[in-house]
């Protein structure tokens, strides 16, 4: 193998790994904004007092994906 497919090889593979990295970075953005935008209305009616949140269970909840 020659230097130059090498060096090909090894820039393409830095490229396209920054690539996927950003990509990946900006979707899990995404779905954490979309989330939020869900939980918003939640946390409003708890604390308007019109929703009763058992705050116990979501930390269960959450715990288990973390």
């Amino acid at each position: 193998m020659d230097a130059s497919t090498l060096a090909l090889q090894a820039v393409g593979g830095f490229v396209v790994g920054g690539l996927i990295g950003y990509a990946i970075r900006k979707a899990a953005k995404w779905v954490l904004v979309a989330i939020g935008f869900m939980l918003l209305p939640v946390f409003g009616l708890w604390y308007l007092g019109v929703l009763d949140v058992n705050w116990e269970g979501v930390n269960e909840l959450v715990g288990r994906f973390v």
